[in-house]
């Protein structure tokens, strides 16, 4: 431990003077320029503009290469012009630019007047020859051009090489989360990012997310699958949605999308379908999306901003006790904002807020497969993301500090109605249950995220160098207040009563976790061609378990425990990657890599040695009175199978980090 504390300082020193930035948010422009005759043209001035771009136009110089860069763009759309004393101006228009791609833009001048403009149209670069990294970038003509649900998990089933576990058609699908994986990755290795600031869910095993986003809010959406760079912890699926930034006009739009069951085909009525099966028609669907925004104070503050009303509701497969079909019902609300300022042509500064509520009205988890509404939960997930960020440019040097906080909480109730006394019923044979939903509980959760990231360019050592380090912090909090009418379900196999399930409720486990990071990464490029991008992580993971008790209950005796620190994980890994454009045009480029990742972080690894987390036992029961209720003289406590309880890992710090 005090071997890891010493590189804390260390690398905490060497980030307050050595380079980095976050780029997962923002592209590059870097090109270079020559004459007629191929040769390179040192100090040609470059100047960049484009709506998106705080501050006004920048400029640059050609180097002693004849190279240049732009670092941090907002995605959009970019014009370059380039000017020497001698030769003919040159413009290039329309250059694309999405978060973390490196646009190759290199410009041939020719002798003449400055006063002479040559305008060069053609297509944007498509191909990013400086990097590794492997993404699909959604803009906005995919986002609202492919009629698939508005949400990134509806998309993702767009990418070559990523799962998803559940199908979409039509949007139906839409509000519900899906597990997903790249090339065989764990489904747990999937980072969700707004802006760069990530907004995972601390509960499990930290691969899903408390958010269901608004996409009007955001200008695109970004998948990276492979050679992600170190400034990302696991590898699997980081997903990067890049909110608008308003510009010095004012824009609105509106959007609605409608459907019901009368635009809907039906198949499952088709011999071969059995007699049984009911389908899951959807019986409305319908997404209003307003967003607009623009400038308060011209070149200087900008505001935007969305509200959306989504909702889904479906029938499924089961029947309610008056033979009417079951009910799958969803309506999400969303409230975004966010402001832009540039305190100097240097300096910018934003803030921005997301609020969303899911509220799925009958919430079935499978198995039981067949749930009348009575047995089903009422979802809701009220949550927000609230973000602060600073950015500051001197010379070459970019510093970023980003702070956010992710709160929320997640509901699982009882169906309006339910009896009191009502006890769950669930038929293990069958896949049915009746009377009363499986649980109530309240899920309070937080993710804190702090980053201080700075990047430097520097020309020499071999070639030209984007130097990029960081810091980052997160504090996780989860707790999960569980309740079970009754304490108990009475379970049956085929209509036969088999068992009593017992639980320990009520149950209010606390857990947190501490996340510490450091990483530092160059992107080393080689006579123009070649371009190294190498990277090393550094992550320790801390644990702790606070002070806390259940009360018990008739099935088990009350529990205490003091606070103690279950977890202290240390973890490194690498990235290494070869990006070659063998005919030096930027249409072109060979890539290897070969990295390591560390495995997700979730809530999990502090909940599995929480002696307080909710657990159950089973019991023999026949019910021997044939009343269809337990009486705990039907039971012998000595023949149930007993509470799981695990309460310390095989070693002192906790499980290896894999």
């Amino acid at each position: 431990m005090r071997s890891f504390k010493a590189f804390v300082v260390m690398a905490l020193c060497v980030c307050a003077a050595a380079p980095t930035y976050a780029q997962v948010q923002t592209g590059s422009i870097t090109g270079a320029v020559t004459d007629s005759s191929n040769a390179i043209l040192p100090g040609v001035t470059i100047s960049l503009s484009g709506e998106r771009l705080i501050g006004g136009v920048q400029t640059q110089t050609t180097d002693t290469t004849g190279a240049y860069r732009f670092d941090r763009l907002p995605p959009g759309a970019y014009h370059l012009k380039f000017e020497l004393q001698g030769f003919r101006t040159m413009e290039r228009d329309d250059i694309r630019v999405s978060a973390s791609f490196v646009a190759t833009v290199n410009a041939k001048m020719e002798v003449g007047s400055v006063s002479e403009t040559i305008t060069v149209t053609g297509e944007s670069p498509t191909i990013d020859t400086k990097s590794n990294v492997q993404q699909t970038v959604m803009t906005q003509e995919i986002l609202e051009g492919v009629p698939t649900g508005r949400d990134p998990w509806s998309l993702a089933k767009l990418i070559p090489g990523v799962q998803v576990a559940t199908y979409d058609v039509g949007g139906t699908q839409s509000i519900q989360q899906s597990s997903l994986s790249a090339h065989g990755s764990n489904t747990n290795d999937v980072n969700y990012n707004i802006d760069g600031a990530v907004v995972n869910w601390p509960g499990g095993g930290g691969g899903a997310t408390m958010l269901y986003y608004d996409q009007g809010m955001f200008e695109e959406v970004n998948y990276m699958t492979s050679a992600i760079p170190a400034e990302v912890m696991a590898g699997g699926v980081s997903i990067n949605m890049v909110t608008k930034d308003a510009g010095n006009k004012w824009r609105g739009n509106v959007r609605y999308y409608f459907a019901n069951d009368s635009l809907q085909s039906e198949n499952h009525r088709q011999p071969g379908f059995p007699s049984t099966f009911l389908g899951n028609p959807t019986k409305k669907l319908y997404d209003l999306n307003l967003a607009g925004g623009g400038a308060l104070a011209e070149n200087r503050l900008w505001v935007n901003g969305t509200i959306r009303r989504w909702l889904v509701n479906k029938l499924t497969n089961a029947r309610n006790p008056d033979g009417s079909q079951a009910l799958d019902d969803n309506t999400l609300k969303n409230y975004s904002g966010k402001a832009v300022a540039a305190i100097s042509p240097n300096q910018k500064a934003s803030v921005s807020y997301l609020w969303n509520n899911k509220i799925r009205g009958h919430r079935r988890d499978t198995p039981p497969d067949f749930v009348p509404d009575i047995a089903a939960l009422v979802q809701t997930n009220p949550a927000s993301a609230t973000q602060a960020k600073y950015t500051g440019i001197r010379n070459k040097l970019v510093y970023e500090s980003s702070f956010s906080v992710m709160d929320g909480e997640t509901d699982y109730k009882y169906q309006p109605g339910t009896p009191a006394d009502a006890i769950r019923k669930v038929d293990n044979t069958l896949s049915t249950a009746e009377n009363a939903a499986s649980r109530d509980e309240e899920q309070p959760n937080q993710r804190t995220q702090f980053d201080n990231i700075v990047s430097y360019g520097a020309s020499g050592f071999g070639g030209d160098h984007l130097i990029k380090a960081g810091v980052q912090f997160a504090r996780l909090y989860y707790e999960s207040l569980y309740k079970v009418q009754g304490d108990h379900y009475v379970e049956y196999s085929n209509g036969r009563p088999t068992q009593i399930r017992e639980f320990n409720t009520p149950t209010n486990p606390k857990n947190i976790e501490h996340m510490l990071g450091f990483f530092a990464q160059d992107s080393w490029t080689l006579a123009s061609r070649l371009t190294l991008n190498l990277g090393l992580r550094v992550d320790h993971n801390t644990g702790i378990l606070p002070a806390q008790s259940n009360a018990g209950n008739a099935f088990i005796g009350p529990l205490s425990i003091e606070q103690r620190t279950p977890i202290k994980q240390n973890i490194a890994v690498w990235r290494t990657g070869v990006s070659y454009d063998p005919i030096g045009n930027g249409q072109t480029a060979v890539k290897a890599s070969y990295s390591r990742y560390g495995l997700q972080v979730g809530i999990d690894r502090v909940t599995g040695v929480n002696p307080l987390s909710n657990a159950n036992q089973t019991c023999p029961w026949t019910d021997p009175n044939g009343d269809g209720k337990f009486q705990p003289a039907e039971v012998v406590q000595s023949s149930c199978s007993g509470f799981p309880v695990l309460t310390h890992y095989a070693g002192a710090n906790g499980p290896r980090w894999p």
